[in-house]
């Protein structure tokens, strides 16, 4: 009730043009602080800026944009190639200290590497080349084997020092080396990997690709990454650095971070194939609604079997999009009922009728004297421009005019400042792009699970940055304890042709004609 006096603002007819940002302009603003020398933003110290890499990765799919992939593919090289990329053990650290990349501040946080692998996963879907696929998968293998507890739960951190010292653990000198890989391998790793006697960073040895296999990479010559990823020398390497002592874990289990780090799992389970990547979303986000049920209500963060604070906006929004993504790559509807009924308790819990601009903090949060309304993208995303992205993905679901209106008023508020400054507004202005664009429509009815794996695959395998997809398990349908999703989209067609797989494509809810393999669907899908 509290939200009708805000929903019942009556929309203009050209409320779409002026929440629309201007994609030419955008491009302009972020290219104005590119490093084109060196990939990504900032002089001297780097963060992997991931949200304004989505935002142009988006913008070239939509308007082919070839300035605006270069920025894309150029930085996320780059950063693979530098210190800060971990080319022992995998995932990256926080950030640069300086301009090429080379010596990072050695922290691991689980939302770089889940905002991260989801980026190199969409590059890997929008351009084909498998360089990205791979690197992906090499960040997820670090956070399944480093940053994962028992119960499934995704850890928060790594530090940065070990004994006082900063980068000892990641670090190597050169005699070290040689007694891991021998003078052999030690050879390959001065030739590929800047070794040298004095070292790189305080007389130790950041490992980083030289520019001859920086070179390979961007023509993706997969053999080079084989250097890397792939290389027998790099597992000695990861047994020897193991025996040493590690750096302190952060091993409680923030509730975004992990949401966030489910969602990559998900769209990478759908681009690749790997089932570890699918059990593991699937097994976080029942973990964390099963804690979420015995708390009785959603969480902050959990440890030791405890629970500390009430969830806050971002909490909440990352969640529901998590169940979402975990409804695409199981195709059961009761993911997508509990998403919605957690939207409902996070518009009613954060939402109220005098600012379009949610709180991110419940009213009776007893550790916050006030209660801020932040707006802007920082290291994670806001918990504004997430929960407008799960808004908008529910009102295309649904169909239900409250969602869209949040959404206009809120990006009417926003729009100016966001477009004035894209870099700290990068994933607020991708949901405006979005929101503003005609929308994909997938619903993929399936006599049973085991009937939708090439279904999945060619969903998977293009870049559709707008798209929903509505899943029907026609014998989990037929039961009388199955949680069913009402939604326009599969309005008239559920039992349409019986138990046959059909996908049927649609555009602001026009379709195609349906088919009923996977081929066609993805010829149905390249074309859009």
């Amino acid at each position: 009730e509290h939200l009708s006096a805000l929903t019942s603002l009556e929309s203009e007819e050209d409320d779409g043009e002026r929440i629309k940002p201007k994609s030419e302009a955008l491009v302009g603003l972020l290219e104005a602080q590119f490093d084109w020398e060196l990939g990504g933003f900032g002089n001297p110290i780097k963060f992997p800026q991931p949200f304004a890499l989505e935002l142009l990765l988006q913008i070239y799919k939509n308007e082919a944009d070839s300035k605006a992939l270069e920025m894309v593919e150029h930085s996320l090289l780059s950063m693979y190639s530098g210190g800060i990329y971990d080319h022992v053990g995998g995932g990256f650290h926080r950030y640069s200290t300086d301009r090429a990349w080379i010596v990072p501040h050695f922290e691991k946080m689980l939302y770089d590497n889940a905002l991260l692998s989801r980026l190199y996963i969409h590059a890997y879907q929008a351009t084909g080349k498998s360089i990205y696929r791979s690197i992906a998968l090499d960040i997820y293998e670090y956070v399944l084997r480093d940053m994962t507890s028992n119960k499934g739960l995704f850890y928060s951190a790594e530090d940065a020092d070990t004994n006082g010292e900063e980068g000892s653990y990641y670090t190597w000198e050169e005699d070290e080396l040689i007694s891991v890989v021998g003078l052999k391998g030690h050879e390959r790793l001065r030739n590929d990997f800047n070794v040298t006697e004095r070292g790189n960073f305080e007389g130790r040895n950041i490992l980083h690709p030289d520019m001859k296999l920086k070179r390979r990479f961007s023509e993706g010559d997969m053999l080079a990454l084989d250097l890397t990823i792939g290389s027998s020398r790099r597992k000695e390497l990861l047994e020897a650095r193991s025996l040493r002592t590690q750096p302190i874990k952060d091993d409680k289990a923030v509730l975004s971070w992990n949401a966030l780090m489910v969602q990559s799992l998900a769209d990478g389970f759908l681009a690749t194939g790997q089932i570890e990547l699918k059990e593991a979303a699937i097994q976080n986000i029942k973990t964390c609604l099963k804690i979420k049920n015995e708390f009785g209500e959603l969480f902050r963060s959990y440890r030791e079997n405890k629970c500390s604070g009430s969830a806050y906006l971002e909490d909440y929004a990352s969640i529901v999009m998590a169940c979402i993504k975990v409804h695409e790559i199981t195709l059961d509807q009761k993911w997508l009922v509990e998403a919605s009924a957690l939207a409902e308790i996070m518009l009613k819990m954060f939402w109220d009728d005098q600012s379009p601009i949610p709180f991110d903090v419940k009213a009776d949060d007893p550790f916050l004297p006030m209660r801020p309304r932040n707006i802007f993208d920082n290291a994670v995303p806001s918990g504004l421009s997430q929960a407008l992205e799960a808004i908008l993905v529910l009102s295309t679901l649904t169909a239900d005019a409250k969602y869209k209106d949040i959404i206009i008023l809120t990006l009417k508020k926003t729009h100016d400042v966001a477009v004035s400054s894209p870099l700290s507004f990068s994933n607020l202005l991708r949901i405006a792009v979005n929101s503003t664009s005609p929308s994909v429509e997938i619903m993929l009815s399936v006599p049973n699970y085991g009937s939708s794996g090439a279904f999945l695959e060619a969903l998977g395998s293009v870049y559709l940055p707008n798209r929903v997809l509505l899943g029907l398990l026609q014998d989990r349908n037929a039961t009388e304890d199955s949680k069913t999703f009402d939604s326009p989209i599969s309005e008239g067609r559920i039992g349409e042709f019986g138990d046959v797989s059909t996908a049927y494509v649609c555009r602001d809810y026009s379709c195609q004609l349906p088919v009923h393999s996977p081929s066609k669907l993805l010829s149905q899908l390249r074309e859009i």
